[in-house]
């Protein structure tokens, strides 16, 4: 089973082509400039012949210095620049770093070698038998505002450039601005000031010896959130706003609609309750003028006699 994996650092012949080279827990690997003793050949001047030798072991493993002059430096990427030194002829110098990368240093170059690690165990359970709890080292508060200031702060160095420079305070303000409206250069300034006190680089105002003036205060700050892992890349998201919630939906019952009568009548043509209703047309008589007689009425029609019961009508 293989446990270690190893990618070559990228050459002017060979650019990164992901090239891996895995080795089982007891293998080793050597790397240098001279091909015959080496299984690792890093085509470069600068370079060592035999440079030195990589052991991989169980968790983690081992790297050796060869080299009679050169310091070589293996890095975290993830660990915010927490790095080790390997001075010249050290051996079997262990690595617990689960993504490391040794930096070569060649004739004014810095060749990265890629060594990644299995996957780190952790004791998942309680902390011991029943008592009194252990006091935190550092009490921290990730819902404050002075704990999004000290994010802020890191957040340059925790997105993998272990020595980018720090954020100026108007910086620090733009960047809380989308979380915190009020964001000030004195509300910022007054919650750095509160971190240094509350992680005793400082002794608090109220005792009688002050101290010196604390020169470099946000990089003690950094240093040490990045040290003991107060600050986290899993905390970067306090600094993105939330999304807004959507107000709940209440479910309202669709009205009921009445059936409408369907028209007796055919289309284009009035109802007889229309018809009833329009007024029946007048005849207009003309009326005489002066001097003139008006017309004799029309005589009207005579009745005609119904014939009585029990009688033929003759």
């Amino acid at each position: 089973m293989y446990s270690i994996i190893v990618v070559p650092p990228p050459t002017t012949e060979d650019e990164r082509n992901g090239t891996q080279i895995r080795l089982a827990p007891g293998d080793h690997l050597a790397f240098g400039r001279s091909a015959p003793d080496n299984n690792l050949v890093i085509r470069h001047d600068g370079v060592s012949r035999r440079a030195g030798r990589i052991t991989a072991h169980g968790a983690f493993w081992i790297l050796s210095n060869l080299s009679t002059r050169q310091t070589y430096v293996v890095e975290n990427p993830e660990g915010a620049g927490e790095h080790i030194k390997v001075g010249p002829g050290r051996l079997d110098a262990p690595i617990p770093f689960e993504f490391s990368r040794i930096v070569l240093p060649a004739a004014g170059d810095l060749l990265p070698i890629e060594v990644w690690a299995p996957r780190h165990d952790y004791l998942d359970g309680a902390d011991g038998p029943d008592g009194e709890p252990t006091a935190p080292a550092f009490s921290v508060d990730r819902a404050k505002r002075y704990f999004a200031v000290l994010t802020a702060l890191c957040e340059p160095r925790l997105r993998g450039d272990p020595h980018a420079p720090l954020p100026t305070v108007d910086q620090v303000v733009e960047r809380l601005r989308p979380v915190w409206a009020a964001a000030s250069r004195t509300s910022v300034q007054w919650n750095i000031d509160y971190l240094a006190v509350k992680l005793r680089l400082k002794p608090g105002p109220d005792t009688a010896d002050t101290g010196p003036r604390l020169n470099g205060k946000k990089e003690s700050l950094v240093s040490l959130a990045l040290r003991f892992d107060l600050v986290r890349e899993t905390d970067l998201p306090l600094l993105t706003p939330r999304p807004p919630t959507p107000p709940p939906t209440h479910h309202q019952p669709r009205p009921t609609q009445t059936p409408q009568a369907e028209p007796t009548t055919r289309p284009g043509r009035p109802a007889q309750a229309e018809r009833a209703a329009q007024p029946e047309p007048v005849e207009l008589v003309p009326q005489p003028g002066p001097g003139e007689r008006s017309a004799p009425a029309e005589p009207a029609e005579p009745a005609r006699q119904q014939p009585r019961s029990g009688r033929a009508a003759r």
